[in-house]
């Protein structure tokens, strides 16, 4: 039910927050992706009935849909806290014939 102006808004506010958000400690940042899959995780059936009324998805794609959210949620925690070692950047040379 978002216009323009609320959507260019909230980009706005995404875009200023980001400045503070990408100096958080790894650890911490992940911590609330983790936080954030555990709610959805308790409210999974509940996300997966907004799918269903606003996209119009049939319950088993919108129950997959919330279960892949949760996955990615996770899988970014954990990439955060992998990619806070650093790792070697590795050269690739491809031959030509």
């Amino acid at each position: 039910m978002a216009n323009q102006e609320l959507a260019e808004k909230a980009m706005q506010v995404a875009v200023e927050t980001f400045k503070t958000w990408k100096k958080w400690d790894p650890e911490v940042r992940a911590d609330i992706l983790f936080k954030a899959a555990a709610i959805v995780r308790c409210r999974k059936h509940e996300f997966s009935a907004y799918l269903v009324y606003e996209a119009g998805k049939p319950w088993n794609e919108a129950d997959a849909d919330t279960a892949e959210a949760i996955d990615f949620l996770e899988y970014y925690a954990r990439q955060m806290i992998e990619l806070k070692k650093g790792y070697p950047i590795l050269k690739v040379v491809l031959s030509r014939k």
